[in-house]
């Protein structure tokens, strides 16, 4: 009969033919809301029955757990016995937990012993992912007076940056957004929070951007120390990234570059990736190296020869802050439960292969599922994609 549990889905249970409980076990190939049927009437929703001698498939459920079993096979009937003794009863089939059932014993005087054991099976679990909490994101912005040189499209630097910020953080409102730009009194004070990291502030940081004009000079290191006052990048039950977005060297003291440096290896200890975006062209060698630097210390290199992320106008700007925000959009889920041997993974029906470059991860010790590359370009485009995942048998 059908069950429906407390996470909404109805589950059904039912019995092989003859009664005999299920042994084997599948994952569904269908809905999870199964109709009620006959005692020996196959389930539609479950996989059709491929191993003769079985019991057709049937579907059980535990909560949010949903696997389809069959029966397993009954055992030989025991031989008769020699004529003066009672012929042996028939071996008994599965008990649906994937033991094998039993062989009875033959009859009295010289009868043989009963007949095989029935079938055994496995269980095969079925896992509820469940997306991560929205991200956080705090863009840390460069508004140094070098930012009011023209880019190769006309626009100022920082022209281009408002644009390509407004676009940002008004397009992908799934990420929790916050802002700090920098210098904070228009010569060396480090940034402050100018906006706080939270649900629907695109608004608030278009507003404050519209008003903002660039001057000063480029205090790195001690902007990135305050951004670590940030309280939402200590959440963790979510993932925090900051957008560092520069032009230029660090030059409020002396050894900037080291000290830079050591702030976005004390968020990577946080557990904070750091984005690092150059911005402007005619780039001096020693900035391409502490940025490609900032951007291996802060876990989001890309590959190639340039590590970070370089823009040199409006449209190359913009470009980078959407590439940057597809990376941070979740594409990681947490499972209730460990996730078994030999793991399936499907979006849609598709299969996904366990691949960290265009397929999925399992991190065993979080207990998360994670899909990089084309797997999780895939799920941004199909939000309402049904992820199924199985494990076991």
């Amino acid at each position: 009969m059908c069950t429906t549990f407390a996470s909404g889905q109805a589950h059904c249970q039912g019995s092989a033919p003859g009664g005999a409980p299920g042994g084997a076990s599948h994952a569904p190939q269908g809905p999870y809301d199964c109709p009620e049927f006959a005692t020996g009437a196959t389930n539609p929703y479950c996989p059709s029955d491929d191993a003769p001698g079985s019991g057709p498939w049937h579907c059980t459920g535990l909560g949010p757990a949903l696997s389809c079993d069959r029966g397993g096979s009954a055992g030989t009937a025991g031989s008769g016995g020699d004529g003066h003794g009672t012929g042996g009863t028939a071996g008994g089939g599965g008990d649906g937990t994937g033991n094998a059932g039993s062989g009875a014993a033959g009859g009295s005087g010289s009868g043989t012993a009963g007949g095989s054991a029935g079938g055994t099976g496995c269980a095969m679990e079925m896992h509820s992912p469940m997306r991560q909490p929205a991200p956080n994101l705090l863009l840390v912005v460069d508004k140094s007076g070098s930012m009011n040189e023209a880019t190769p499209s006309g626009p100022s630097k920082w022209v281009a940056m408002r644009s390509a910020l407004t676009s940002v953080v008004t397009t992908f409102t799934q990420l929790r957004f916050g802002m700090m730009m920098f210098p904070h009194d228009n010569e060396c004070g480090p940034g402050t929070i100018d906006v706080g990291i939270g649900d629907n502030t695109g608004g608030t940081i278009v507003t404050l951007l519209g008003r903002t004009s660039a001057g000063g000079r480029t205090p790195t290191a001690a902007s990135l120390q305050a951004a670590m006052l940030a309280p939402a990048l200590r959440d963790p039950m979510r993932s925090s990234f900051v957008v560092l977005a520069t032009d230029g060297m660090p030059n409020c003291g002396s050894n900037q570059g080291d000290a830079t440096l050591a702030q976005v290896r004390m968020l990577s200890t946080m557990g904070v990736k750091t984005f690092v975006v150059g911005f402007g062209t005619g780039t001096a060698m020693t900035d391409v190296q502490l940025l490609g630097a900032l951007a291996d210390a802060g876990g989001t290199a890309r590959t190639g020869a340039v590590h970070y992320y370089p823009a040199t106008d409006t449209m190359d700007l913009a470009t980078t802050f959407r590439s940057i925000a597809n990376v941070a959009v979740s594409c990681s889920f947490r499972l209730q439960r460990p996730l078994g041997a030999r793991p399936t993974v499907t979006v849609d029906g598709v299969p996904v292969a366990a691949d960290a470059s265009n397929g999925y991860s399992y991190d065993a010790a979080a207990m998360s599922l994670d899909f990089h590359g084309a797997a999780c370009d895939a799920l941004q485009a199909r939000p309402a994609a049904v992820i199924a995942v199985a494990s076991g048998c």
